[in-house]
């Protein structure tokens, strides 16, 4: 085997094909005969891992390292024109052989060729750079070619971007909104149909999100797409709230930023998708609404509203309920037979609506039962069916109202019609015994009756106060007032000492009645019947070993002289027998001539506890 040139000099199989090609046949010198600048193109060329051919001459002779000779399959196409060696693409060689031998440059990207290889066509891509061969004179005398062949990117490429188009024709049928952002400014690269409904029109494609959606600056979302894609964590929010220029009203999503990777892994955009949750928000806001307007309808209800299953055992007490029952636990009751409450009567009544209420029918009755905790007391309960789908009960409504202030209030109200009638007739007696006492000494009808009218109003005015204390007791203080309301006008004369003291109802009515009778007989004949006299009213209450003592004293100074009566009035007679019945003590009346004194010195009378009912 002949040696190679030097530039050839290099192990490869393309060298040995140059060397031993039929050169002289095609009217080209062997290799050992070409020009220095052509056998330095050639020897680079052979060293090249690029695939890379030479097309000399007008013919566009053929000069390929091994790495072009992968292209020819094993086709040795060395030293043949190019028109004849890819006779499929000889018209694109030549075109291209003519511009480049004019001096052009021409370059190619993912360029699509039909070869001929095998017995078949392919169909092949390549990255082809064109560029010109200068000789030794520096002129052009052919053309350099390098090939990449990008096959298997491009179909690649097509695969990828035909899965991206069956990805965005799903898209674009999702009845949630989506989009595509690209880069760190989230320039819109899609959207679908959705997405513009919920968006409103807007020229997207192509537009950062900032220019899109100006309204949103305030709302946080561009910062957390900033995050997104500076970290490559998903972002997933349920009910946002979302406020777009185009709305009045604030709009809810459920919202996806899902950051897009390369084949690297650095993101390079954010995939973003939802749906319009507005009418779920709304839906679910009125029925949490709903639901805590029951809710609290329940708990602030006094009612005790009770669910019952069909035997009649408790299956829900309302929180209104549990509090007027005195229940802590519910837990603790649940699941009890709710007749087992009642009591008496009331058990079978209870009883008996459960099974009306069973039967599809509502029942009613008025009981008494026990709270949790002991408590006596009664209710007004109403029970009635409550029906399932199929139109038959299926649990047992149960509500029952605390009715005892009501009930008690009519036990008291009965009591009380029994006491104010015997009151009645206490009244009447009184008023019978001031009406005989007074007519029966009267000098005539006229005295009679206007001293029985003075009498009768200090007796009403003595009942308004034990009025307001249900007959029971009453304030010395609003008895010695209204007893001196005959000495209206003299007030300034009238020194009153004494504690806030309460005797019984009955003292009081006397004791009215007595400084009526000491007030009128001071106003026409004691001290208040010139200008100077007064009243001195004092009283006081006083521990005495195991009892209370109460004095009380009326003195009457600076009036005219007095002289006792020649007969005893009905003031007199009150004041000296009727009054000393209620005192255990000692009463007395006396007429000094320099003033009427009276005076009690007993012990405390006992206040009857109040009645109750």
């Amino acid at each position: 085997m002949a040696p190679l040139p030097a530039f050839l000099d290099w192990p490869c199989d393309t060298a040995r094909q140059i060397a031993e090609a039929d050169w002289e046949d095609v009217g080209m010198p062997g290799p050992a005969e070409w020009a220095a600048g052509l056998k330095g193109m050639v020897g680079m060329m052979i060293r090249s891992p690029a695939a890379m051919v030479l097309l000399w001459g007008e013919q566009g002779l053929m000069i390929y390292n091994d790495a072009y000779a992968v292209l020819t399959q094993g086709v040795n196409k060395m030293a043949l024109p190019v028109a004849d060696a890819w006779p499929e693409i000889a018209e694109w060689n030549t075109a291209m052989l003519r511009k480049v031998r004019a001096g052009h440059v021409e370059t190619f990207q993912n360029q699509q060729m039909v070869l001929h290889r095998h017995g078949r066509e392919d169909i092949i891509y390549f990255d082809l750079a064109y560029s010109p061969a200068l000789d030794d004179a520096g002129e052009i005398g052919g053309m350099m070619v390098v090939v990449n062949e990008t096959t298997q990117e491009v179909l690649q490429e097509q695969m990828r971007r035909a899965e991206e188009s069956r990805q965005l024709a799903m898209l674009d049928q999702m009845p949630g909104f989506a989009a595509v952002l690209t880069g760190p400014e989230h320039v819109f690269a899609y959207v679908n149909a959705a997405f513009r409904m919920i968006g409103g029109e807007r020229d997207y494609l192509g537009r950062p999100v900032r220019e899109v959606f100006p309204e949103l600056e305030s709302q946080g979302f561009f910062d957390i797409l900033d995050r997104v894609f500076a970290t490559g964590e998903r972002y997933v929010e349920h009910r946002v709230e979302l406020q777009l220029s185009q709305n009045r009203e604030t709009s809810f999503i459920e919202l996806l930023f899902e950051p897009i990777r390369d084949i690297s892994g650095t993101v390079i955009g954010i995939f973003v998708g939802g749906y319009d949750s507005t009418t779920v928000h709304k839906a679910v806001a009125d029925l949490a609404e709903r639901e805590s307007f029951l809710s609290e309808v329940l708990r602030s209800s006094t009612d005790c509203i009770k669910v019952l299953d069909l035997d009649g055992r408790l299956t829900f007490m309302s929180e209104g309920g549990q509090k007027v029952m005195e229940v802590d636990d519910f837990a603790t009751i649940a699941d009890c037979p709710w007749p087992r409450f009642w009591e008496g009567e009331g058990n079978q009544h209870a009883k008996d609506a459960i099974e009306a209420a069973r039967a599809g029918r509502p029942a009613k009755f008025i009981g008494a039962a026990d709270t949790a905790k002991g408590t006596s007391k009664w209710w007004d309960v109403s029970v009635a069916p409550i029906f399932g789908p199929d139109g038959k009960p299926a649990k047992i409504l149960s509500v029952s109202r605390d009715t005892t202030e009501l009930v008690e209030s009519q036990e008291r109200q009965r009591l009380l019609n029994g006491e104010l009638g015997h009151r009645l007739k206490n009244v009447l007696t009184m008023v019978q015994a001031i009406a005989s006492q007074t007519f029966r000494r009267a000098a005539n009808v006229d005295e009679a009756a206007e001293a029985f009218a003075a009498r009768l109003t200090a007796f009403g005015k003595a009942t308004d106060v034990l009025t307001a204390t249900a007959w029971d007791e009453a304030s010395l203080k609003d008895i010695v007032a209204s007893g001196l309301s005959a000495a209206e006008g003299f007030k300034d004369r009238i020194e009153i000492v004494g504690g806030d003291v309460m005797v019984p109802g009955s003292v009081g009515l006397a004791l009215t009645l007595a400084l009526h009778e000491l007030a009128t007989n001071a106003c026409k004949y004691g001290a208040l019947s010139n200008e100077s006299g007064k009243i001195q009213i004092r009283w006081e209450e006083t521990d005495d070993r195991s009892s209370k003592r109460f004095r009380f004293g009326w003195k009457e100074v600076d009036g005219p002289p007095v002289s006792a009566p020649q007969r005893r009035g009905f003031g007199s007679r009150m004041i000296e027998r009727s009054l000393q019945s209620y005192f255990d003590g000692n009463t007395f009346l006396r007429f000094d001539p320099s003033g009427v004194e009276f005076a009690i010195d007993a012990a405390m009378p006992t206040v009857a506890p109040a009645r109750r009912g």
